[in-house]
């Protein structure tokens, strides 16, 4: 008999009972998946319930819902952004629980912890609670979905949910937990119950909602909680004049808050030290004679664990009966070093005794011990019961169980509104203030950057070498400039003997740049594009080869007419600015490629083009604006440096980063091709190892944390700038085969915008490195042979998983990073490129094709611009045999 149960499955009754009120709402209901985020978005409720099914026999990692609907279908290729919004459900938490299930650390242990989290906010009874398979979603709703730009504007619509998000995490404070606050962006997607959670490392769960209250709140209400329970900022030196006005007194019922007292402020409600130590071993010695210079009265004097008449009699002192403690033995067994010569509170003590000073894990401890849940310790379960029940009390489910207490003071929130004055947070805002008077910035990314390169010079261990790829005219020449102050060098061109050279005459000396600079410099170059634009090979040549023996940091040049070879030894960090030009010159690719880490700027449209002019239109005091432009970049930088050494990243951020440096390095790989005819590749790939440019990716991430960027923005930013650093055209491709659907030469031309010889031989390129695949027939090289595009689909090779990792995890950053707050007052993420719309003409852009014209990238995105004429060392990359008939006609046969 088989006795092999039946793998979980979706169950539709479900599916369709929770869908069918969203389509009662205005605007379509967006639904994707793990690989497919865009998904569709449809007003039909069979189709929308069909789709999930599908996906789920599939065997979708996870089937999600958005927390709005939208105004209209997503281009293919993408997911939508917080514009496309149209109607707003409520509020919601995505509480993840089970420290063994997630990356992050200090999250609840179980879903009764988690459903704690909202009430310790002081948030009021939900609508529905959900249980995803390992965390929960805990809604507010709404009594009616709310239309952006009728109901509510499209800022509050934006600003609500960030509010809440950081009132739970107040909550999540409050019991000693994490929560992040990510998921506060409006176009946010959760599982939809009734489908599977599949994530890989888990057990299959069915995703299925757990309470159902039917309560649902007016947007007043709603407005009010949030002017009510947002956590205030702390009080920074030198306090700062603030807005006037007193907290709103609530008039608004709140069904099931507690009092907001955690574990560790309700053991020093109870003053139970002596209890705490007793437990341990501890006994009570004598009263101390006169008044304790801490607490100014008379204090117990106690005897350590294992103490006798041989030891010191001044070992514990118990002070106020209980409410603080001061241990000075070091022979105290169990205590943390940190606590000893120190007062500490009876939580304080708790933590320190038995869960070496993590006051976030005894926080846990406690409420599982007076809860009567499992993995609470015995030195919790013998706490005083008074302390047990006040804890449970303070965490109990339903209001007639709750004690009445005192409000407390609001939970403050670690992060201030606005950075303290002199921070480099500070700074920044007002550098770019400053930068935007007289240069129109839609994105501040490559601006950020720039200066993040001019800190990272500082830090030891391989030099960043910095490159801002741009258009003409583009802002990258500014950001340089600003920080001509701070660079020990800034020039506006480079050859090889302007960095060493020998100097003859009366004085014969060494000359170039390596000898005006100290040993630990930075150099800036304000267009990188004169090198690659000379036809002196031979000179380009000796430059390229100077520059790879200054960034190992030593250089050894003979010079003909200098009596000895000339030397210089240090750690030099280059920032320069090039066109998209740079992506032509394999050579360059070839020989700097590896050393180097990219910034594109994003592509602009029209209006920002016109805003650029009409900002320098009626400009006066350009040269006055750009001064004290560089004099806050220099302070920038140099508060910045400060701090840098001291930056470490969390072990979620290494991560990211160092997937997303292998993948950087197999993608920018170069793969030899014969110099003349088809360019057949002729040769095997060197990869390289992924050592140099993750630490150039994690020297980038932590100049940015010391520039006081935030968290989100500056992984999201890091992660950019390494991807960029791919040759675009491969990029480009690999971010549409991502979407797992197996695309053709001739689609993948369509959706890209690329020549189809660029895009076969990217195709075939990245074949040989393991990122794509096609399974060809006989039939099928031979018709390639002649010219012709296989009609196979191409698809992602053994290194999927890598990309589809990489691609995930950037895409979320990029978006959390969008929704988070910062006194930047914009995101420096990066946006996942649009494809190329398909309502142009094909006719048309073969035309185009023919006529000479090519695509360039900047952003991952394609503008078609005339070709300029190849240079010398790029010959054959665009000599197409002209018997190659276009495919068109092949589409046609």
């Amino acid at each position: 008999m088989n006795t092999t149960p039946e793998p979980l499955a979706a169950d539709p009754d479900i599916i369709r009972a929770w869908l069918a009120p969203r389509f009662e709402a205005p605007g379509l209901v967006s639904i994707c998946a793990k690989g497919n985020w865009t998904g569709i978005q449809t007003d039909d409720l069979d189709r929308a319930v069909t789709w999930a099914l599908d996906q789920d026999r599939a065997g979708a990692e996870g089937i999600y819902v958005r927390v709005t609907t939208v105004t209209s279908r997503f281009p293919a290729g993408t997911r939508g952004s917080a514009r496309d919004s149209h109607a707003l459900f409520g509020m919601w938490s995505d509480i993840d629980f089970g420290n063994d299930l997630h990356k992050a650390t200090g999250l609840p242990a179980n879903a009764d912890e988690a459903r704690d989290i909202p009430r310790f906010a002081k948030l009021p009874e939900p609508t529905r609670v959900e249980h995803s398979g390992a965390g929960l979603y805990v809604w507010h709703e709404f009594d009616r979905p709310l239309v952006i730009g009728e109901d509510i504007d499209f800022d509050e619509a934006s600003e609500l949910p960030g509010d809440w998000q950081n009132i739970l995490l107040s909550g999540a404070k409050t019991m000693g937990f994490g929560y992040g606050t990510g998921v506060k962006d409006l176009a946010r997607v959760l599982r939809l119950p009734g489908t599977v959670n599949r994530k890989p490392g888990r057990m299959p769960t069915l995703c299925q909602v757990v309470e159902d209250t039917g309560i649902r709140y007016s947007l007043d209400d709603m407005r009010k909680l949030a002017a009510d329970l947002k956590p205030k900022p702390k009080k920074r030196t030198p306090p700062k004049a603030s807005a006037g006005g007193s907290k709103r007194a609530s008039t608004f019922k709140q069904p099931g808050a507690h009092n907001g007292r955690g574990p560790m402020e309700v053991l020093g409600d109870h003053a139970c030290c002596g209890e705490i130590l007793m437990h341990v071993g501890a006994t009570y010695a004598e009263q101390y004679p006169g008044t304790c210079s801490y607490c100014g009265n008379g204090c117990q004097r106690w005897n350590r664990p294992g103490w006798d008449e041989t030891c010191s009699r001044d070992g514990i002192a118990v002070h106020k009966d209980g409410s603080a403690v001061t241990i000075r033995s070091d022979n105290f067994p169990g205590i943390t070093a940190s606590a000893i010569g120190h007062v500490l509170s009876p939580g304080q003590l708790f933590a320190a005794l038995h869960h070496g000073g993590d006051e976030s894990e005894a926080s846990r401890d406690i409420i599982r011990a007076a809860h009567g849940r499992d993995g609470a310790t015995a030195a919790a379960l013998a706490l005083p019961a008074a302390v047990l029940d006040d804890v449970r009390q303070a965490t109990a489910r339903d209001e007639d169980d709750q004690a009445e207490q005192p409000e407390p003071e609001e939970a403050a929130e670690d992060e201030p509104e606005a950075p303290p004055a002199g921070s480099p947070a500070a700074l920044l805002a007002e550098f770019l203030e400053q930068l935007q008077k007289y240069v129109h910035l839609s994105d501040h990314g490559h601006v950020i950057f720039a200066l993040a390169v001019a800190v990272s010079s500082d830090l030891d261990g391989e030099p960043l070498w910095g490159m801002l790829v741009g258009p003409p005219s583009g802002g990258k020449s500014e950001a340089v400039k600003a920080l001509d102050e701070i660079a020990d060098e800034h020039v506006d061109d480079i050859t090889g003997p302007a960095l060493l050279s020998w100097m003859p005459g009366k004085n014969p000396k060494p000359a170039g740049i390596l000898t005006r600079i100290p040993s630990r410099a930075f150099v800036s170059i304000s267009d990188f594009s004169t090198v690659l634009a000379t036809s002196d090979r031979g000179g380009r040549d000796t430059l390229f080869a100077l520059l790879r023996r200054a960034y190992d940091g030593h250089v050894v040049r003979e010079v003909g007419n200098s009596p000895r070879p000339l030397t210089w030894t240090g750690r030099l960090t280059l920032l320069a600015a090039v066109t998209p030009a740079i992506d032509n010159f394999s050579s360059h690719t070839d020989a700097l490629g590896p050393r180097w880490l990219y910034c594109r700027l994003p592509e602009t449209d029209n209006t920002h083009k016109k805003a650029t002019v009409r900002k320098r239109r009626k400009l006066d005091g350009l040269a006055e604006l750009q001064a004290e432009a560089r004099r806050r970049a220099s302070a920038l930088v140099r508060a910045a440096r400060r701090v840098v050494a001291e930056v470490e990243l969390d072990d979620e951020m290494y991560d990211q980063l160092e997937d997303a440096a292998m993948l950087t390095c197999l993608g920018r790989a170069a793969v030899p091709r014969h110099a003349y005819g088809k360019r057949e590749i002729d040769g095997i790939p060197v990869i390289e190892e992924p050592a140099r440019v993750t630490g150039q990716i994690v020297s980038l991430a932590k100049s940015l944390l010391a520039l006081g960027v935030p968290r989100g923005q500056a992984l999201a930013l890091a992660g950019k700038c390494a991807l960029d650093t791919v040759p675009q055209a491969r990029l480009m491709i690999l971010r549409h085969l991502a979407q797992g659907e197996p695309l053709t030469v001739s689609e993948v031309r369509r959706r890209t915008g690329l020549n189809r010889h660029v895009a076969r031989r990217a195709l075939e390129d990245m074949e040989v490195l393991d990122l794509t695949t096609c399974l060809r027939s006989q039939q099928d090289e031979e018709t390639e042979e002649t010219g012709f595009p296989s009609t196979n689909p191409w698809q992602l090779g053994a290194e999927k998983a890598l990309v589809v990792a990489v691609f995930d995890a950037q895409t979320a950053t990029e978006q959390e990073s969008d929704s988070e707050d910062s006194p930047l007052a914009r995101s420096v993420g990066y946006q996942t490129p649009t494809p190329q719309k398909r309502g142009v003409d094909d006719l048309g852009k073969r035309s185009s094709e023919r006529s000479g014209t090519r695509a360039t990238h900047t952003s991952g995105q394609a503008t078609h611009q005339a070709a300029p004429p190849p240079a010398p060392e790029d010959a054959g990359l665009w000599d197409v045999p002209l018997e190659e008939p276009d495919d068109y006609w092949a589409e046609a046969s």
